[in-house]
C-alpha cells in the first residue's frame, strides 16, 4: 500500500456496524447475497444491527470485534479483516453472544434456534484445521477503495499479529466463484489445499462449494 493518508489499525468497539457491515460483504463475494443473508433474512437494516451487538458481545469469539484490524482515511474505516485462532475463539463463545444478542433485540430463544439451524447447508463445506492455525477471515473493502492495495496491506499487519500470538500457519477460504479474493491472497502468499462441495450448500448459497489456502508465517 503506497497511501500515506490511510491508517491501519485494531479495531475497537466502536467499529461495529461497519465490522457487522464487513461481514455481510464478505459473505456475499460476488454474489448479491451470502450466508448472512440466508440466517438472518427480512430487514439489512436489523441484519446488521445485531451482528454489530455479536461483534461487541463477550465472551471474545471469531466475530468479536477484537480480532478485526481496519483500514481508516479520514477517520472513517474503509476496510477490514479478522484473524483468529479457532482453537480459542470457539464456536461455543459465539453462540453464547448469538443467543445474548437475539434476546437483546427482542427475539424469542426459538428465534435464535430457528436461526441457528439455517447455518445447517453452509457447515457442510468446512474442513477440519490444525487447532493452532491462524484462521483469516471477513475480508471486505469499501467499494470505493477497492483495487488500492489494502488487502495486501491488512493482511501484512495480520500476519505480524499471528506470529505475535504464536502461529506459524495461516489459513483463508473464499467461494470457487471469487476470482477477485482469490487473487489477492495467492498474490500474499497463499496456496490451494483444498476445495469442498456440497448440493446443500449450493443450493442454499448459490455457490458451488469453497476453496482453501494456507501460507507459512
Amino acid at each position: 500500500m503506497e497511501r500515506s493518508d490511510v491508517v491501519l489499525r485494531r479495531a475497537a468497539p466502536t467499529d461495529a456496524p461497519f465490522l457487522a457491515w464487513a461481514m455481510i460483504e464478505a459473505e456475499r463475494g460476488t454474489d448479491p447475497e451470502g450466508e448472512w443473508d440466508a440466517v438472518l433474512p427480512g430487514p439489512p437494516d436489523a441484519r446488521e444491527a445485531l451482528l454489530a451487538r455479536i461483534a461487541t458481545t463477550e465472551p471474545e469469539h471469531f466475530c468479536h470485534w477484537s480480532r478485526f484490524l481496519v483500514a481508516e482515511h479520514a477517520g472513517e474505516p474503509v476496510a477490514t479483516l479478522s484473524g483468529y485462532i479457532a482453537a480459542r475463539h470457539t464456536h461455543a463463545h459465539f453462540r453464547r453472544a448469538w443467543y445474548q444478542a437475539f434476546l437483546e433485540h427482542g427475539h424469542s430463544v426459538a428465534d435464535a434456534l430457528d436461526a441457528w439451524a439455517r447455518f445447517g447447508p453452509f457447515q457442510h463445506v468446512s474442513v477440519d484445521l490444525p487447532p493452532e492455525a491462524w484462521r483469516v477471515e471477513w475480508v471486505a473493502v469499501h467499494p470505493a477503495w477497492r483495487g488500492k492495495g489494502l488487502v495486501g496491506a491488512l493482511l501484512e499487519a495480520n500476519f505480524a499479529r499471528a506470529r505475535a500470538e504464536g502461529c506459524d500457519r495461516a489459513v483463508v477460504a473464499t467461494a470457487l466463484e471469487n476470482a477477485p479474493a482469490r487473487r489477492a491472497y495467492e498474490a500474499a502468499g497463499f496456496v490451494a489445499f483444498a476445495r469442498w462441495e456440497h448440493d446443500d450448500y449450493r443450493q442454499a448459497s448459490g455457490s458451488a462449494g469453497n476453496v482453501y489456502l494456507r501460507r507459512s508465517l
